[in-house]
């Protein structure tokens, strides 16, 4: 009565087919539970890097820049002004240097400047101006290769023959950057007279000077040199 039964080879065996079952799902749940996660990953929407920023923000460029500009010639005779206006193409070649001012929360986004001094002739007269220029621009980087960019831009145009043709600007710059390197930009502005010049004429006085006008038409291209930025 006191002795413990001996389990027959044949109990054993029995034994060992139901455990192996057990073993062999709990390692099939394992592995579905691994999978399911690993696809849940995969499945997982990724947003685009945006592009790092410059390590040298301070880059160099040259641009060359075709646009116009108006012209007025007032003569006053008899107490009686008759204004007649002539519109001027001009192009110039410029020297700048692309720099940063404020970096956003997004990488994406932020504030820089570009200035610059140009030099080129007027078409029809054939004078020479001297372009200085200071925008400030918001970008946003799109890709790893197209920047946008749009913001506010002020310089002064002098004329280097005849100061009665230099005037102020107050401009539009809008622009894309193509892998850093090419610029187009589309700049329409606003144009003032900073003087006029006035002569005698035959029962009256003649006065030059640019005209108070907005100037939609001014196009460059710009190479920014990342090999000399800092």
């Amino acid at each position: 009565m006191g002795r413990r039964a001996r389990e027959s080879p044949a109990t054993a065996a029995v034994g060992a087919h139901v455990i192996r079952p057990r073993t062999h799902a709990a390692l099939a749940l394992v592995v579905l539970s691994t999978f399911a996660a690993s696809s849940a990953r995969a499945e997982e929407p990724k947003t685009p890097s945006p592009a790092p920023a410059p390590a040298r923000p301070w880059v160099p460029t040259v641009s060359l820049g075709m646009g116009s500009f108006d012209e007025r010639l007032r003569v006053r005779v008899d107490g009686s002004d008759y204004d007649s206006y002539r519109s001027q193409l001009r192009m110039f070649l410029a020297l700048g240097v692309s720099h940063p001012i404020m970096h956003l929360r997004d990488e994406r986004f932020w504030l820089d400047g570009h200035g610059s001094i140009g030099l080129g002739p007027t078409f029809q007269t054939g004078h020479w101006q001297v372009p200085i220029r200071e925008d400030v621009t918001f970008a946003y980087a799109a890709t790893h290769w197209l920047t946008l960019r749009a913001g506010l831009g002020f310089g002064v145009t002098v004329d280097a023959t005849e100061s009665c043709r230099s005037f102020a600007e107050i401009g539009i710059p809008i622009s894309l950057t193509l892998s850093r390197a090419f610029e187009l930009v589309y700049r329409p502005m606003l144009s003032m007279p900073l003087g006029s010049e006035s002569s005698p004429v035959f029962g009256g006085d003649r006065e030059l000077s640019t005209r108070l006008a907005v100037l939609p038409f001014e196009v460059t291209l710009r190479a920014r040199i990342g090999a000399l930025a800092w």
